[in-house]
């Protein structure tokens, strides 16, 4: 698995979370709308429009060709 298999896959767990009303894998987010008593409803649309777009562009850009060539190790950059 490539990292940018990886990074749609997380993608996808991240939009299933969403939509049952869980952020808890955005702790900034969290911690503000805990600390502020915010409604999730109030972000979730966006949040959720958002990550589907960015799904959207990530396979519009990589499509369903072999990305292999872009799993870089990040570190020797």
């Amino acid at each position: 698995m490539t990292k940018v298999d990886a990074f749609q896959k997380k993608l996808r767990i991240w939009k299933g979370r969403c939509e049952e009303g869980t952020y808890d894998m955005f702790p900034l987010l969290a911690y503000f709308l805990t600390v502020n008593n915010i409604s999730t409803g109030v972000f979730a649309g966006t949040i959720l429009n958002h990550l589907q777009q960015l799904s959207h562009y990530f396979h519009q850009y990589f499509g369903d060709d072999d990305v292999s060539a872009f799993n870089l190790n990040w570190k020797s950059l």
